[in-house]
């Protein structure tokens, strides 16, 4: 799959428009955060973190200048229990329902996994080809994707579950001990704060796109449905 294939399947599988995520791409590829190389015929193919890193800037970035700042502050993070801002109770509650989303692509990770890795592992893992679609429909369909900025928070989950992922960028030990403190983390911050979330039909539609070399639809709405017609099986000969 080409940058140029890319950049439309991850505006397929966000329901974006095409401009937004090619500037996004641009960006990421003058900073070489993307497979560069020829054009046209000669262009290389493009990867899952590649796929990963397009779908964290455009998902996370508040501005589309964002992208590079964005995709770089979500490659620091990692998979944590705590922060500044949680309370005792609260840290309690994370480690006995924010395990690791406990799907084998993330699972299989080393535990010091970034979040642009988890997404790139499970892109990996979608872009497979396989038999049953019913089992491919319910490992995916209802994952939740999201990315919270200027906090960078990632959390990778299930809709209904309540065990997820969570990955912050590590900060300095200063537990949170409740009362009226937590005005002093708010008390600094500026500007617009966002979080903002994606299903796991954004990770079926890239697995999709790499497996068949990019989505020839126009619309998200067509892509989901061929997205949903079972594989085509083998003619086995003589049948």
């Amino acid at each position: 799959m080409t940058p140029g294939q890319l950049i439309k399947a991850v505006s397929i599988a966000l329901d974006v428009p095409e401009e937004t995520v090619f500037q996004h791409d641009r960006n990421l590829a003058v900073d070489g955060l993307r497979t560069k190389g020829g054009r046209g015929p000669s262009a290389p193919d493009v990867t899952p973190l590649d796929a990963a890193r397009l779908l964290v800037a455009v998902l996370g970035s508040i501005r589309v200048k964002d992208s590079v700042d964005t995709v770089r502050a979500f490659e620091k993070t990692k998979h944590t229990l705590e922060g500044p801002w949680y309370s005792a109770a609260d840290q309690k509650k994370i480690a006995r329902n924010g395990k690791i989303f406990p799907d084998e692509a993330i699972t299989a990770l080393p535990p010091d996994h970034s979040f642009v890795q988890a997404l790139e592992s499970l892109i990996t893992s979608a872009s497979a080809p396989f038999n049953n679609l019913d089992a491919y429909l319910r490992r995916f369909a209802h994952v939740a994707i999201e990315c919270g900025v200027p906090i960078i928070q990632g959390r990778i989950g299930r809709v209904g579950d309540r065990c997820e992922s969570l990955y912050v960028i590590p900060k300095p030990k200063k537990p949170y001990t409740g009362g009226a403190e937590i005005w002093r983390i708010f008390a600094n911050r500026v500007g617009v704060a966002q979080r903002r979330s994606a299903t796991g039909t954004a990770i079926m539609l890239l697995g999709k796109a790499f497996r068949d070399n990019g989505l020839p639809f126009e619309k998200t709405r067509e892509a989901l449905a061929a997205l949903r017609m079972p594989p085509k099986s083998k003619k086995v000969r003589g049948q």
